[in-house]
């Protein structure tokens, strides 16, 4: 039990580690028409399997889903099972408009707890700062009860109100995967937009969109300059690159915690056996955890916190066009 209490402290975010081994070429060829997201995920799935020859680019001589172990995860759970029959994950060094951001399971146990367990899609990621969206923390709330989302009843009034960080008191997003809906929307990744609020319900009347197409989000979570790089180099958050179809996958509306378990389960190796570690009841923080040890991830920002937040660029209110005031 130690040593797998060991492994919530030891596995470290790709861009927290020393790498020192010289990367081998690799050679693949990409389609005309495969975005350079899913190119780049073939690429280190064949290197991840020690095949240094070419393949064809087409989806049969090449499975989606990536492992860290080159080998399949969908036996380590029907939900990491389901996530890898649409799609794949795997780390990326570092953060990069529409990747995700996993917390580390020992990150957010006392102050900032919505982002424990995380699982944060960033639309917006450079040197002026960065910002996202919790996927995974759906809320007791519906459109329909809320004050100001009245302009999109009553095709959505039972659409799920998520939290989407801690920034933009009373805003609301939109993340949805309707091609069509290209006015007032832009592209987060191959076929996942945000913005469009204006022929949301168009869509549905056209029948061009279904409600299920469409997640609601209330606030967001933004990072200063330089910030989220900072985290990023203490532990506190796994960059990961995933699929549409991952992002979007069903939710779960009680804890929101599946989603974080099935992306690490379906990257595999080390970081599918930290969801195992963190699933064992006896694996809580601060019970024999070498927290020590050379290999984890320092504990919190400047200040010693637990919470990874640098409150000196930390901004409360930055603004992003990405979201809609309610009034």
């Amino acid at each position: 039990m130690t040593a797998i209490i060991g492994l919530v402290a030891s596995v470290v975010p790709w861009n927290a580690r020393t790498r020192s081994s010289k990367a081998k070429k690799v050679v693949c060829r990409a389609s005309n028409d495969e975005d350079w997201r899913s190119f780049r995920a073939r690429l280190i799935k064949k290197e991840q399997q020690g095949n240094l020859t070419s393949a064809p680019a087409s989806s049969d001589a090449f499975p989606d889903s990536v492992s860290s172990t080159g080998a399949s995860s969908s036996s380590s759970s029907s939900s990491s099972a389901a996530a890898a029959a649409a799609g794949w994950a795997h780390p990326v060094p570092h953060p990069e408009p529409g990747s995700l951001l996993l917390a580390h399971p020992i990150m957010f146990g006392q102050s900032q707890t919505y982002f424990s367990r995380a699982v944060i899609l960033l639309f917006e990621h450079g040197v002026e700062g960065s910002a996202g969206l919790i996927l995974n923390k759906p809320t007791k709330f519906e459109l329909g009860t809320i004050g100001g989302a009245e302009s999109l009843l009553p095709e959505f009034a039972s659409s799920v109100l998520h939290l989407g960080g801690d920034v933009g008191m009373d805003t609301l997003h939109l993340v949805h995967r309707v091609k069509d809906l290209s006015q007032g929307s832009r592209e987060i990744m191959p076929g996942l937009y945000l913005g469009g609020f204006d022929r949301a319900k168009e869509a549905i009347a056209d029948g061009k969109a279904s409600v299920d197409d469409f997640r609601w989000f209330t606030r967001y979570s933004g990072w200063g300059p330089g910030q989220l790089e900072r985290e990023c180099d203490r532990g506190v958050w796994f960059t990961v690159a995933a699929s549409r179809d991952v992002c979007f996958s069903p939710q779960d509306m009680e804890s929101g915690t599946a989603m974080w378990h099935s992306i690490l389960e379906l990257i595999g190796g080390e970081h599918a056996q930290l969801s195992q570690a963190v699933k064992e009841p006896n694996v809580t923080r601060g019970k024999d955890t070498p927290e020590s040890s050379s290999t984890s991830p320092r504990v919190g920002g400047e200040d010693g916190d637990d919470d990874g937040d640098d409150e000196e660029n930390n901004p409360r209110e930055r603004g992003y066009d990405s979201g809609r005031e309610i009034e």
